[in-house]
């Protein structure tokens, strides 16, 4: 057997394949084990690896602030863009001032004058009423719709009839009058129904309702006794009444039946200021009137002497309403007209039948001693009035309200 050529080396050695060409890789050194084969790869770590992934890092955060500092920097650029298109305007705009333009003073003050306007109308009208005149001035209608179309009045500054051009427009259940003080005497007896003593209130409150600020006025109420509408009741019993008229007191009592009351006290008949038509007063009168009611008795006498004898000064226009009759009436007027025509100027005395035709030939006879006017009130709510003028008794249909 021929000697074999590799003997010298180890047995172990002789069967061992060369290696491959471009093993072992290049970096490892030849002391380095082969991976067995069906084995995994151990991981090797290349040398010069970490420094070359830090240069990649440093690049990209580089690279990303670069991109950022030049947004910002195309951000700056467009803004001052912006600014620097909209400066041009400013500047050109002021600079393009034009020269000042010389005005001429009496031109301008020539054009600049106005023209006075026309007198309207209702300005002239208003003048018109407020001058007095010596012509007698028809009767107007109102032209208002009430329920019962009474109470009208013409308002302030007419300047006709009793009163004067300072006076204003009374009125009360149809019947119509100027005046600068008017007081209005409003019987409030039992005798009177719940329908009578309503329709009473209501047209005395729009009577006052109507009144000029300019008119003085004042409301007094009677049935036995008399009384302002300020006044109160201390005592009351059926036919004896204590009433306090400011800090005195008045007994009234009656010395036989509904017709013949007496007043006690030592001063002798309540008196009162008159007030003036303010919205203050009116308002304050219409409660007063609200909380009246109705009393025993009916007494014509002392009501008229309270207004004609007590009110001062004395008024232009009286209106003097009732149901009924009155005990010795013909008497009671006399004594009335005595004192009406002894008081200085006389009152004009308008009288009103509250659906009572007993008291018409009474009431018609006090009217016509006064000059004023005498109505009846219906029970369809309609008024007949007659001006003692001879020229006949005008009946007034109820007008409604407005719808």
């Amino acid at each position: 057997m021929q000697p074999d050529p590799y003997s010298h080396q180890a047995p172990h050695q002789q069967h061992q394949q060369p290696p491959q060409q471009g093993y072992p890789p290049q970096g490892y050194s030849q002391q380095q084990p082969y991976p067995v084969q069906g084995t995994q790869p151990l991981a090797v770590q290349r040398p010069g690896t970490e420094r070359q992934d830090g240069v990649a890092k440093g690049s990209a955060v580089g690279i990303a602030i670069l991109v950022h500092v030049l947004i910002l920097f195309l951000l700056t650029l467009i803004v001052l863009q912006t600014m620097k298109d909209d400066a041009p305007e400013l500047v050109v705009e002021s600079s393009n001032v034009e020269a000042p333009v010389k005005v001429d003073p009496k031109r301008f003050s020539k054009a600049a004058k106005p023209e006075p306007s026309a007198p309207s109308l209702a300005k002239a009208m208003v003048v018109a009423t407020m001058m007095p005149s010596a012509v007698s001035v028809p009767e107007v209608e109102d032209t208002n719709q009430f329920e019962f179309g009474m109470g009208d009045a013409f308002g302030a500054g007419l300047g006709i009839g009793t009163g004067g051009s300072g006076g204003g427009g009374v009125g009360f259940f149809g019947s119509r009058s100027t005046a600068n003080r008017v007081i209005f005497i409003v019987d409030v007896s039992a005798s009177l129904s719940e329908k009578q003593f309503s329709m009473i209130k209501r047209e005395l409150t729009k009577s006052l309702d109507r009144l000029a600020p300019n008119i003085q006025y004042q409301v007094l109420f009677f049935a036995g006794p008399a009384w302002f509408a300020e006044d109160e009741f201390v005592k009351k019993s059926q036919r004896r009444f204590t009433l306090k008229n400011g800090r005195d007191e008045y007994i009234w009592d009656t010395t036989g039946g509904a017709h013949n009351y007496e007043v006690k006290n030592r001063k002798g008949l309540p008196v009162a200021k008159w007030r003036s038509a303010s919205k203050a007063n009116i308002h304050k009168t219409n409660k007063q009137i609200e909380k009246v009611r109705k009393i025993y008795g009916t007494d014509w006498e002392w009501p008229l002497k309270i207004a004609l004898q007590q009110m001062d000064p004395k008024p232009d226009v009286v209106y003097f309403l009732t149901d009924g009759v009155t005990g010795d009436g013909e008497k009671t007027l006399d004594e009335i007209a005595k004192i009406n025509r002894g008081q200085g100027k006389k009152a004009k005395i308008n009288t009103i039948a509250m659906m009572q035709p007993r008291a018409a030939s009474l009431l018609r006879k006090l009217a016509k001693d006064a000059g004023g006017q005498f109505t009846i009130v219906h029970e369809d709510g309609s008024t007949t009035v007659d001006d003692m003028r001879g020229g006949g008794p005008e009946k007034r249909k109820p007008k409604k309200g407005k719808k």
